[in-house]
């Protein structure tokens, strides 16, 4: 059994930790450049043998601002929403020229934000009636974000219609923490809608944050057993973090020691792992817990495991898949101007080399708690690749978070504890051992996945 080094919780907080997404991956060592309409034959050719794809609608607008999300737009007026959306369904209809997507099957689409449940009923309806008329698959996941305080009833009539998932951000049942982090609603009024959306649609996730500001080990486990008690299918548990545009920095940063250590935080999600694990709970995806009964977590399987090409509508959002990678124009009104001219708008995009392809593929193995087999990695990538990645792993080994067995290269229990920290360390080292790569920072794109 390795051991930790002495010092590896050093500099480690709530300041430093990243969720790690392909984008980490990507900008580490991949050069990017400026999209014009020059390069549709590239665009043409990434789907062109991809017998499906994935699909995500951007809803960028929220009804709150809680302080430690950077994902947060202000709500516009209706007209203002209704041209972005129409403009979306544009993009997604010159897609269809240029691509074919409605002769792909589509075996998830996901409606991120934002919270697209802030959308008046009938906007919320034409949007998920149109991006659920392409081929889903008989399995098909339709997912959609919403929060507490926008699922009435008429909402969830809505949903019923046409989501298998909903995935809600209801981040802790204690009235104290949720008016610290600014959320509008009582623990009394989410366990009362959980009830009716877990009655109404076939599969609800909820998050939970652990490492906000003055939370205790036994208001973190509180909250996991009431979700356990609401008979909750799917429960994520995210570790907090401060980065640089939400308002939660400024008391971060004015009083660090009122926030768990990153050993705290460790002992929280240990413990709530053994509460979910008790209950019949099994862990899907590192961080996500399902009941029994409840299906993978498909959404994530495709983009993650899978490699499934992902192809995104809406500003300031990825689209990726098996060598590329782009991103969509960051501002509202250069996208639709972009798409009323019959222009893709897309702002950045990066041809991805092996090395980088690797990368991503070992990143999603591991977050889908999957195994990295070597002998596998070396089926498709050069010796020398998958040496030095293999020789950068050691250590992680020596610590205690990864297993080798033959070719074999597994998450232990700590190391999925510890996984962002893990893949953060790996791409570190490919971001010095390229020249010149594009600096990593806090402005990150569309969907977190």
């Amino acid at each position: 059994m390795g051991r930790l080094p002495g010092d590896f919780f050093e500099q480690r907080t709530a300041r430093q930790f990243r969720f790690r997404i392909f984008e980490d991956v990507v900008k580490a060592c991949s050069r990017p450049s400026r999209y014009d309409d020059a390069a549709l034959p590239w665009i043409r050719s990434l789907y062109a043998g991809a017998p499906s794809v994935a699909l995500y609608a951007h809803v960028p607008w929220c009804v709150e601002e809680c302080t430690y999300c950077y994902y947060w737009g202000k709500i516009d007026k209706r007209s203002e929403m209704q041209r972005l959306l129409e403009a979306e369904r544009a993009h997604a209809r010159l897609m269809d020229e240029l691509c074919g997507l409605r002769e792909k099957s589509v075996p998830s689409i996901y409606f991120g934000g934002g919270t697209p449940t802030v959308l008046p009923r009938d906007m919320l309806e034409e949007h998920l009636a149109f991006f659920t008329s392409y081929r889903l698959t008989p399995d098909a996941e339709v997912c959609v974000e919403a929060s507490i305080g926008t699922l009435g009833r008429e909402k969830l009539d809505v949903l019923e219609r046409y989501a298998t998932r909903l995935s809600i951000g209801v981040q802790a049942f204690n009235d104290r923490l949720l008016g610290m982090v600014a959320r509008t609603f009582s623990r009394e009024k989410a366990m009362d809608v959980l009830r009716e959306a877990i009655a109404r649609i076939p599969s609800v996730n909820i998050d939970l944050l652990y490492g906000l500001k003055t939370q205790t080990r036994a208001e973190f486990l509180e909250s996991v057993e009431t979700a356990i008690a609401l008979e909750t299918p799917s429960i994520t548990l995210y570790r907090l973090e401060v980065r640089d545009d939400p308002p939660l920095v400024r008391e971060y940063e004015a009083a660090p020691g009122a926030f768990p250590s990153e050993v705290e935080c460790r002992v929280m999600r240990a413990e709530a792992k053994a509460l979910l694990e008790s209950a019949g709970y099994r862990e899907n995806l590192v961080g996500w817990f399902l009941k029994p009964k409840v299906a993978d977590t498909k959404v994530y399987r495709e983009r993650w495991e899978k490699q499934t090409p992902c192809v995104a509508f809406g500003p300031h959002v990825q689209n990726y898949g098996p060598g590329h990678f782009y991103i969509n124009v960051d501002d509202k009104e250069e996208y639709i101007a972009r798409v009323n001219a019959r222009s893709l708008p897309i702002g950045t995009k990066y041809e991805l080399g092996p090395l980088e392809r690797m990368y991503i593929l070992v990143l999603a193995l591991w977050k889908s708690n999957r195994p990295v087999d070597l002998a596998e990695l070396r089926a498709s990538f050069d010796d020398a690749l998958v040496q030095r990645f293999a020789a950068s792993t050691a250590r992680y080994v020596d610590w205690g978070l990864l297993t080798s067995a033959g070719a074999v290269l597994s998450l232990t229990p700590a190391g999925e504890s510890l996984l962002e920290w893990l893949l953060g360390d790996l791409i570190q080292q490919l971001s010095t051992s390229r020249p010149a790569p594009e600096r990593l920072n806090d402005r990150r794109s569309l969907p977190l996945l």
